[in-house]
């Protein structure tokens, strides 16, 4: 059966049978990472060929994508996991001795953000020297709302709502709704783009192929103000600067971890205007 066995069939029996990817809050985050050997290898690649040298090329690619380590890690933890669990249940009897495949070294949670004078720099950088307006509505965008890149890339123009001068998000990272207050400076961008837009329309995300696109794009405006991956800055620090600058500002710790819709909060838009009345002011009280 070994020759046969392809790593589709591998992750649906380890997704149906292995009890923390069938039942455990882990399986959003196994399947995620398992997920992007999919996308890497597809469903029909025989297990047979999995080896230290592709895993080698897999994670110098993901390296290449900017994913920091820890994530990295995950994606091998995963792959490993699938590997393991299928030749425990004898599905195949393949040699895994190349497992376990070394771990990178993480770097310490520090959450690095910008200063609002670099944001307003790579801004600057993206719409007026560069010419990417795409670009530069995206940063503030990611700034002003403390969204993630895949938030923002998926945000349908259904989802903005001037009434309540929120972004309402139905689903996110961890499954729960959340409501985002509008900052004033968001107004225009986001009027532009929903104006004339279907619902479902991807009002940022049709702009671009896809996440490396954008996360290299960023990159160039990142390099520009002496920013750099080594030193821990990466897109997913504008949504750090975004609560960072909220704490700074007086805002109540609860209502940051409303917004930036934080696990440790239950959220949904049922409390949309109880939270609106609290989140909306610090909002217009965030200056930029």
């Amino acid at each position: 059966m070994s020759k046969a066995l392809t790593w589709g069939q591998c992750l649906e029996f380890t997704c149906n049978n292995r009890d923390s990817w069938k039942n455990g809050n882990g399986r959003k985050s196994a399947l995620l990472y398992a997920g992007m050997f999919t996308e890497f290898q597809g469903l029909t690649f025989p297990i047979k060929n999995i080896d230290y040298p592709l895993m080698v090329t897999l994670t110098n690619r993901l390296k290449d994508r900017g994913l920091q380590h820890a994530s990295i890690n995950r994606f091998i933890s995963a792959v490993s996991v699938v590997l393991k669990f299928t030749k425990k249940m004898r599905l195949h009897d393949i040699s895994l001795d190349w497992l376990p495949f070394e771990r990178f070294q993480e770097r310490k949670s520090n959450r690095t953000y910008f200063t609002k004078e670099q944001v307003h720099q790579m801004i600057d950088f993206a719409r007026n020297q560069w010419k990417r307006n795409d670009l530069a509505d995206i940063i503030q965008v990611a700034a002003l709302t403390g969204m993630r890149q895949s938030e923002i890339l998926n945000l349908p123009a259904r989802w903005v709502n001037f009434d309540m001068n929120a972004l309402m998000l139905e689903k996110c990272k961890w499954g729960k709704a959340r409501a985002i207050p509008i900052h004033p400076l968001l107004i225009p961008i986001l009027k532009s783009r929903v104006e004339f837009a279907k619902p479902n329309v991807k009002i940022f995300g049709d702009e671009w192929t896809g996440d490396d696109q954008l996360r290299r794009a960023f990159y160039k405006c990142m390099h520009y103000i002496g920013c750099y991956e080594e030193d821990g800055y990466y897109f997913h620090s504008l949504r750090y600067s975004y609560g960072t600058w909220h704490m700074a500002a007086g805002t109540p710790p609860v209502d940051v971890q409303n917004m930036l819709g934080h696990s440790s909060i239950s959220t949904t838009l049922g409390y949309a205007k109880s939270m609106s009345e609290s989140q909306q002011k610090h909002t217009m009280k965030l200056e930029f």
